[in-house]
Order: structure tokens, then C-alpha cells, then sequence
């Protein structure tokens, strides 16, 4: 009987604990929207994280790509030969709290073959991607500079 009641008490003990920590993490996923709020301001608004991301790796979500046979205007990273090296890239730079996405630049018809290209936000015209490069390059990423994006099979 001694035995039911200490594995009772538990039970109810790791219940809690497991209710405490969900608790911690949805706040600490709070705090992070709220940050990547604040600094979005300057950041590209169309590569937000996909809905449903876990809090629990924030890190580990994808990546965004660049919208399926839409053009405008971008912001350049960088470049990278290898997928993963971008990606991994991306990741870094949203960790530092710019939203960043990946392309393949063998895709576009405007952009250069054989290379992943690292972007922040989409913008309907030069003038407004080149004010946001602007931004970015004072914001500690130099070779920020504007490029088009033309949709597959576009020009």
C-alpha cells in the first residue's frame, strides 16, 4: 500500500514537472516572437517561419524558399555552391535576427546558374530592395545588395 501511494505521489509529481516545463517553453517561444517582432521591422516580411513550428527547435525549422513562380525583387546574403552550406548560412543570419531564405539560383532565369543564394525579404521594386540592402549592409552584413528574381521560365 506504501509503495502505491509513493508512486502515486509520484506520478503526480512528474505530471506537474512535465506541465511547468511545457509552460517554460511557450513562454520562452513568447519571448522569441515577440524579439523577431521587434527586429522584423527591418527584416523581410515575407520569409517569416512557417506556421506550426516547434518551440522546442526553433533552429531545426525550414528554411523558406523563394514563392513558386513569383518575381520581385530580394535582398543577397550570400552565395553558396553547396544547399546545405546555405542553409546553414540562412540559419545563422535568423538566429542573428534577420529572416533569411534560400533559393536556387539555377531556377531563375535572371540570377546566375549553379549556386544556392542566400535572401532576406521580397519587394515589389529595386528602390525598395535596395533601401533594405541598405539597412542590412549598416546592420553588419556587407555584401547585402539587391537582386531580381524572375520565375521560372521568366525573364
Amino acid at each position: 500500500m506504501v509503495v502505491l501511494l509513493v508512486l502515486a505521489a509520484f506520478a503526480i509529481a512528474l505530471v506537474d514537472l512535465s506541465a511547468q516545463t511545457s509552460h517554460s517553453a511557450q513562454t520562452s517561444h513568447s519571448a522569441q516572437t515577440t524579439r523577431g517582432a521587434q527586429t522584423r521591422s527591418s527584416a523581410p516580411s515575407s520569409a517569416r517561419p512557417a506556421s506550426g513550428q516547434s518551440a522546442a527547435q526553433p533552429q531545426l525549422a525550414a528554411v523558406p524558399d523563394w514563392p513558386t513562380g513569383l518575381s520581385g525583387w530580394t535582398v543577397q546574403l550570400a552565395q553558396r555552391r553547396f544547399k546545405a552550406k546555405a542553409l546553414a548560412t540562412a540559419r545563422r543570419i535568423t538566429q542573428a535576427g534577420v529572416r533569411a531564405g534560400v533559393l536556387n539560383s539555377s531556377d531563375h532565369p535572371s540570377m546566375t546558374a549553379g549556386y544556392w543564394i542566400v535572401f532576406a525579404g521580397r519587394y515589389p521594386d529595386q528602390a525598395a530592395a535596395n533601401d533594405a540592402a541598405a539597412k542590412l549592409q549598416s546592420g553588419g552584413y556587407p555584401s547585402a545588395h539587391s537582386v531580381r528574381v524572375a520565375p521560372p521560365g521568366g525573364i
